[in-house]
């Protein structure tokens, strides 16, 4: 792929599934020469991903070529469940359910004709399943970059229970031999042992 871009000095741009991360670092060229753009699900749980999604319902409905427009907004948390918000899945599920509606010149798409192609729940679980393992490709965790950072040489790190990281220092550059740490020095007057006391 490298030696392909180079000698047609084009871009070559891979649309796909999360199954195309593989092909990203299988060299070190390769991968210093990509660039990931992710184009990931709507998310149920962030308020703007829910206004989107319902903006694009609302967009999808009124482009629909029936005598009356669906009220697909009413009907958002089954057609988000069906699509694990992916709009290329609704896109389809649609499609299919309006050729349905428009063959029986119903005045209207409605939820009778979606629930006719509508994904099955261990379709969309397997869908979400492999969803999830591929945004996490895309999540940069603390350990890993530890993990990256210890690989190039950078110094152990602690932390303290309500502090940040702090390296840790090399053993042979804590002290030198023969000094003494001061804080073990004796403080104050050393106490004589009367007769008969045990140590």
């Amino acid at each position: 792929m490298k030696a392909l871009a180079n000698r047609c000095n084009t871009a070559h741009v891979l649309c796909g599934t999360y199954e195309l991360l593989r092909i990203r670092n299988l060299s070190g060229q390769l991968s210093r020469r990509s660039i990931d753009i992710h184009f990931p699900r709507y998310d149920v749980a962030k308020v703007g991903d829910r206004r989107t999604f319902g903006k694009i319902l609302q967009t999808f409905a009124e482009q629909m070529p029936l005598p009356e427009p669906p009220d697909l907004i009413k009907h958002w948390e089954y057609l988000y469940e069906r699509s694990v918000g992916c709009v290329g899945i609704l896109k389809d599920w649609l499609v299919k359910g309006l050729s349905t509606a428009v063959r029986q010149s119903a005045p209207t798409l409605t939820l009778k004709h979606l629930e006719k192609y509508a994904l099955s729940v261990s379709q969309c679980d397997r869908l979400i399943e492999e969803a999830m393992r591929g945004e996490a490709q895309f999540r940069e965790d603390s350990d890993a970059v530890r993990r990256l950072q210890l690989r190039l040489g950078f110094p152990e790190r602690t932390r303290q229970p309500n502090g940040p990281l702090k390296a840790v220092a090399n053993r042979s550059e804590q002290q030198r031999p023969g000094l003494r740490y001061p804080k073990r020095d004796m403080v104050g007057v050393e106490k004589q042992n009367a007769p008969g006391d045990t140590l």
